[in-house]
């Protein structure tokens, strides 16, 4: 190659590092030896986040080259870019210095190949690059190194697996905070851990890191069912869901299995949040009627909200609302939480979730927004602050399709969760997972779901130590009470499952009357309610009609 040739080629190169990893660098194949490094069309995706955004996570696979992709970027700065101070971090000193050979294998490669395009090295020790022409340095080490520099770019390469990982965040933060540019990789590794914590608030728009998800089957080697077959196998359920799938697991048996978890965790992706409402829990910034026309997805990539919408209500659709509330108290607490669920096709259409909102103007959210679903069919768990919050809705607010339990003698407004009724709805929640009845499109839930596990001598089901269920038994709650309508519904034309002839006489008594006067179901009193549930063992008639209060002031 002449001069001219090389001189040429150098500006490819330094142009465009897609073309010098392709022509110019050769990595190590455990399958083919050496062989030139053409990046996967997964990882020209990386390379183009990398260069349009300035921090990004990413969530990737095992073996999917992309701790090489990174250090081999990295080496290509300094050799064509003047003035970069560049950081790679690992678990360990010795994990770090094995990605510092990556870059120190391909120099090699270089001067025995294409001599002229070799850089000239001030220092080149088993934990420096530093570059005599562009007066650029790559160092390689572990956590402790970050503190003090200043660095244009840093690579944390296995974030999850990193301990003090906060610590380290907060001394490596001022580094790079006015300019620079931080690349977090890592596979996953269970919950509770900085990666963990980051990956999930970016996810939610709420710090700067612009998130990178990878499949594996985005890997043309493992795209074929026997691959996946023998790497499960050999590795086990858990370890492949975790380091292969990248489903963020809680630390017991989970109560969803590893497949179902998988499956939820995939559709979830598939329709995106069209609305965030409630920031701050201010419902005066943006009305329910504002979202139908200021729908806008770019906003809603960075956008705040306790109240995410997949799905504004249709016309003559019918919903249920499931309801866990708390007390309001902030990180320290729990959250106060609601589902919202098409009766028909039980896909999550919206979602609330906060820790700070109080009971009172939860009441008020949750009122607004079963109004706004088409007045959802709302049910509320009444333990705790539940009774409160019910209170609020029933006599203040006066919310018109709330869901009672009646007894022989009285009734009572929301669900008793009980250690008798728990196991049940949330057996209920489990088929439905299972069986793929159930549509889950929140991040937030998936989260809860993967932790929420099956712990202690009793094997109760319940969210690990550190993590919430709330999310959980909101959608328990209104999967298990839908059913219940389901098969107690008046409406059905099909009775042939009711075989008492009272029974029956009594359904087609209250649906002539439901055909006269067009009000829904319209009793005299409650014992005919009560003797319905009498009759028919299990299944309770616990429905206001809608528009209750006032059909009552009319005599109905």
């Amino acid at each position: 190659m002449t001069p001219e040739q090389q001189e040429i080629e150098f500006i490819k190169c330094a142009r465009d590092f897609k073309y010098f990893a392709s022509n110019y660098i050769k990595i190590r194949s455990t399958d083919s030896g050496e062989i030139p490094f053409k990046l996967y069309p997964y990882q020209e995706r990386v390379l183009e986040e990398f260069e349009s955004n300035r921090f990004n996570i990413i969530r990737k696979f095992r073996q999917g080259g992309l701790t090489t992709l990174a250090v081999l970027w990295c080496l290509w700065i300094c050799m064509f870019r003047e003035h970069k101070q560049i950081l790679v971090i690992s678990k360990t000193d010795a994990e770090a210095i094995k990605a510092g050979k990556i870059a120190k294998r391909a120099l090699e490669v270089l001067e025995q190949t294409h001599p002229w395009l070799v850089p000239r090295l001030a220092e080149d020790s088993k934990h420096t690059l530093t570059f005599v022409d562009t007066k650029s340095e790559i160092e390689f080490g572990s956590k402790n190194r970050a503190r003090g520099q200043t660095l244009n770019y840093v690579i944390i390469d296995e974030a999850a697996f990193i301990a003090d990982m906060e610590e380290v965040w907060a001394d490596m933060y001022p580094t790079v905070s006015t300019g620079g540019n931080v690349i977090v990789v890592s596979t996953v590794k269970g919950m509770g851990n900085w990666y963990q914590k980051m990956y999930h608030a970016a996810e939610q728009g709420k710090n700067g890191f612009n998130v990178i998800n990878l499949n594996y089957n985005e890997h043309p080697k493992y795209q074929n069912a026997k691959w996946v077959s023998e790497t499960k196998a050999n590795m086990g359920e858990r370890r492949f869901a975790q380091e292969i799938e990248g489903i963020f697991l809680g630390s017991g048996d989970t109560y969803l299995p590893m497949r179902t978890l998988n499956e939820i965790e995939q559709s979830s992706q598939e329709k995106p949040v069209i609305k965030k409402l409630y920031k701050e829990y201010d419902s005066e910034k943006e009305t329910f009627e504002d979202a139908e026309n200021s729908i806008d997805p770019a906003e809603i990539r960075g956008g705040e909200g306790a109240l995410w919408i997949w799905e504004l209500p249709k016309e003559g659709r019918d919903y249920i609302i499931g309801v866990d509330a708390a007390e309001g108290i902030g990180s320290e607490g729990d959250y106060s939480s609601c589902q919202v669920i098409d009766m028909k096709t039980l896909e999550q259409v919206a979602e609330f979730y906060s820790n700070t909102i109080h009971v009172e103007d939860f009441a008020m959210v949750l009122s607004t927004v079963g109004n706004y679903y088409n007045t959802a069919l709302m049910v509320v768990d009444n333990f705790g602050c539940g009774a409160a919050l019910l209170n609020r809705i029933e006599s203040d607010i006066n919310y018109e399709y709330l869901y009672h339990q009646y007894s022989k003698t009285h009734q009572k407004p929301g669900f008793n969760i009980s250690s008798k009724t728990r196991p049940l709805i949330l057996e209920n929640l489990q088929n439905h997972a299972m069986n793929g009845t159930v549509k889950i499109r929140s991040r937030r839930l998936v989260n809860e779901l993967n932790t929420f596990v099956v712990a202690g001598n009793k094997r109760r089901a319940e969210a690990q130590n550190g993590s919430h269920d709330d999310l959980v038994m909101a959608l328990a709650l209104a999967l298990f009470i839908n059913d219940q309508f389901n098969k107690s519904n008046v409406y059905l034309d099909d009775k042939t499952h009711l075989s008492n002839p009272k029974v029956n006489k009594k359904l087609n008594q209250i649906k002539k009357e439901i055909e006269e006067l067009s009000f829904g179901i319209i009793l005299d009193k409650n014992e005919d309610l009560e003797e319905l549930a009498d009759l028919i063992p299990g299944v309770q008639f616990p429905y206001k009609r809608q528009q209750d209060s006032l059909l009552r002031e009319f005599g109905f």
